[in-house]
């Protein structure tokens, strides 16, 4: 609707599952001058250009809420001077900058418009995150900051830039159009388990695998991190060695607990590198990449195509004899207990997963006769599930993992999907999927979702459960089903206990490296299972906060039931005012509704200090009942008022104290500011070179830049001495677009224009 009320071209970016169902609906919609472009082409959009587009749509926009990114850094200056429109279910999953570096879209970091009174928005997000570190997670402290900060960002930030509707508040607020149309939301059952048991030699061998996982070196994927010399470029590639040694050691633990035979393909492919990087040493050459984006691979749990870019990206030459003496044995070491994992694996025919998971459908009732929808993270495992579900159940079965045909995605939206326009079918029970699926398209005609492997982040899980979780399900319930381990050696433990005690030991596996597992690196084995328990965990963000839309609803109320007074409300003119008998204050106090340009607040006065409200604190001081009595307005009212607008103007007082703030930074933005000041005082750059610098400045201080870019440029001119080869080495990382293009941000909270008083009320104390 949004897009259909737009003048303009309209970009619209989404998951690739979706481009078709977004040409539809926009068809449907009768959207003029749109384009809809898969997440996948952000390197086609750039080299074609976007500057016909005056509006950029992002679907599932959670996807880029890590601005250290390649894929962010694309959309950055895809989005860059242009209006954007952010769509997600999930913006938040475990930190206040998720948020943030979403925001960063559409707005510059040290010189935004979102605040009022604070143009520094990483500033701004930085001390909300550092007051929370300051106290112990988990404790009183810890919880009540983090209840606080979420109030701060909603209150002072998305409040101005997001339009959110709960599902509380839809059934509470649009009640009457719901029960119109016939439409209603499901119930969500509790979350059931499916437990599966590791016994005798599996139970061994599995135990083994745990531990050979831990005892890996990984020199494959660290090879930098056993140079004889380094120099300073080598020392800035460490960590990223380092990470990646960790993220495979990732990938065989969700692999392992996925199933074995995603566990066992893995292994191999492991070994096959392994062996291959072996023979290339042998010949005394060394090839390293360093140009894999792992952040963005394992973002979208591509973790197949990010070990195809480890053996294929080779960039860099070195020879056998700059390595030290261990580098050779830890690369045959590995390879030795890899190739002993394998043939213990290899002796395994057995699956208990597998074994219960067929034993389930056949008894628990809630599975017995509906369509099912099975989610993994891995293509193998999906594939796995698919061939001894098409066994059991013959021509009942679809596998799909994002590289069907269209004809295959036809198939499933007939079966699946309720507002499917084709002919609606129903020849399939069972869909398994990886997380291609678990975004935007509705598959609401079955009302089961099953987690074949573990979800270490439960805001996935929310993504999986929305896909049946919807309004116009002909379904009154929703089931999920999560896969839980056990072992039969710690039978004699409670079984909650037992299974925690065995997703622990994936979470020790990893140790410190366990953020690269997951995105939700504050959750334990404890709480993951408890999340993965509660229904209220896998439900939208259905916070009770008070909502607008009461009030709203009220003003609609008059609107239909009385034009008149509605009409009458409409003429009120500006500095109106009135006064009410008030309860619950300590003496005679003035609230007032201030406006200046498009910067509105409220501020209530007792005659001593005026203190800034929130819309929801100050409507409980307006709203009246229809036949309330107004009283008489006290000469102190006046004096009120000037307090009440002084607090106001203080607002801009200090908001230019805070553009002083703004130029102060640190990291790769104070290098390269510091770069850009040595170059200004060079006297060979033409005025065309120090337009250019001029320009460069004043993206870094406004906070434009992303920080892949920076970090670049810092890297392209590390060692150069000559000017000339300086300037070049850092405009050559900057795109064109942010080198011309002034962005056109619309100062909508620079407070220009008067300080005007809307509305005013006399509380006088009862």
């Amino acid at each position: 609707m949004l897009a259909q009320q737009l003048k303009g071209k309209k970009l619209i970016i989404c998951p690739p599952v979706l481009k078709e169902y977004w040409e539809a609906v926009l068809f449907e919609f009768e959207v003029q001058g749109f384009k809809v472009e898969s997440l996948g082409k952000l390197d086609h959009l750039l080299e074609h250009g976007t500057e016909q587009f005056n509006y950029v749509f992002i679907d599932e926009a959670h996807r880029f809420r890590n601005q250290a990114t390649s894929n962010f850094q694309k959309l950055h200056e895809i989005c860059f001077g242009k209006k954007v429109i952010l769509i997600t279910a999930t913006p938040q999953n475990n930190y206040s900058t998720d948020i943030a570096n979403q925001i960063y879209l559409f707005q510059a970091k040290n010189n935004s418009t979102i605040i009022p009174n604070n143009k520094n928005l990483e500033r701004f997000f930085s001390k909300l995150e550092n007051d929370i570190k300051k106290y112990e997670k988990g404790s009183y402290e810890y919880i009540e900051t983090l209840r606080r900060n979420s109030e701060i960002i909603r209150d002072r930030v998305l409040r101005n830039v997001m339009i959110r509707r709960t599902r509380h508040e839809i059934k509470e607020f649009y009640k009457e159009d719901m029960e119109q149309q016939g439409l209603e939301f499901p119930q969500l059952d509790s979350p059931d388990k499916i437990v599966y048991i590791y016994k005798g030699h599996i139970e061994r061998v599995f135990e083994e695998t745990i531990s050979v996982i831990q005892r890996l070196d990984y020199a494959r994927y660290k090879p930098l991190t056993y140079l004889k010399i380094m120099d300073s470029n080598i020392k800035s590639m460490l960590t990223s060695q380092r990470n990646m040694s960790g993220f495979m050691k990732s990938i065989l633990i969700k692999r392992l607990e996925s199933s074995f035979e995603a566990f066992k393909k893995t292994l191999n492919r492991f070994i096959q590198s392994y062996k291959k990087f072996i023979e290339m040493c042998s010949e005394g050459k060394v090839f390293i990449s360093n140009k894999v984006d792992v952040y963005d691979l394992l973002d979208n749990g591509d973790d197949e195509r990010l070990m195809g870019l480890v053996d294929e990206d080779k960039v860099q030459y070195y020879d056998i004899n700059e390595f030290n003496e261990y580098f050779l044995p830890a690369l045959k070491r590995d390879l030795l207990l890899l190739e002993t994992l394998s043939e213990q694996w290899e002796e395994i025919t057995e699956d208990p997963k597998k074994n219960q998971f067929l034993y389930d459908l056949k008894q628990n009732e809630k599975l017995k006769y509906n369509k099912i929808i099975i989610f993994t993270e891995s293509k193998e495992t999906a594939e796995y599930v698919g061939a001894f579900l098409e066994e059991r159940y013959p021509n009942e079965v679809i596998v799909f993992s994002g590289q069907g045909s269209r004809s295959l995605r036809m198939e499933i939206e007939s079966n699946y999907n309720p507002n499917y326009q084709g002919t609606q079918k129903d020849d399939i029970r069972f869909l398994v999927t990886t997380d291609v699926l678990a975004e935007g398209i509705n598959l609401h005609r079955s009302n089961v979702i099953i987690n074949y492997d573990l979800p270490w982040n439960p805001t996935k899980v929310m993504q999986r459960v929305g896909r049946i979780n919807r309004v116009g399900t002909n379904h009154k319930q929703i089931h999920v089903f999560n896969f839980f381990p056990a072992a039969q050696t710690n039978a004699h433990l409670p079984l909650e206990q037992n299974i925690i005690s065995k997703i622990q030991a994936f979470h020790d596996t990893l140790g410190e490296d366990f953020k690269y597992l997951s995105d939700d690196e504050e959750v334990s084995s404890h709480n993951l299972y408890h999340k993965l328990e509660s229904k209220e965990s896998l439900e939208p963000g259905e916070d009770q906060a008070e909502s607008e839309l009461l009030y709203l609803g009220i003003i609609r109320g008059v609107r239909d039931a009385d034009p008149d007074l509605f009409t009458k409300i409409k003429k009120i003119p500006k500095k109106s005012k009135s006064a009410k008998s008030q309860s619950g204050i300590e003496v005679n106090s003035t609230i007032s509704f201030l406006r200046k340009g498009a910067l509105k607040k409220f501020f209530i006065t007792d005659g001593t200090c005026s203190i800034e409200h929130t819309f929801i604190e100050a409507i409980h001081y307006l709203k009246s009942d229809l036949n309330e009595k107004k009283v008489k307005v006290n000469n102190q009212y006046f004096e009120h008022m000037e307090q009440n607008k002084s607090a106001f103007q203080q607002c801009f007082e200090e908001n230019e104290e805070l553009d002083i703030g703004t130029k102060i930074k640190t990291g790769n933005d104070s290098k390269v500011l510091k770069l850009v000041k040595a170059l200004s005082k060079v006297k060979i750059l033409t005025d065309g070179q120090e337009q250019t610098l001029k320009r460069l400045k004043e993206l870094v201080e406004e906070g434009n830049l992303p920080a892949n870019i920076t970090k670049d440029i810092i890297k392209n001119t590390k060692g150069l001495k000559e000017p000339l080869k300086i300037y070049y080495g850092m405009v050559q990382e900057v795109p064109e677009k942010y080198l011309v293009t002034k962005r056109k941000i619309h100062q909508i909270t620079n407070g220009t224009g008067n300080t005007e008083v809307i509305l005013s009320v006399y509380l006088r104390k009862e």
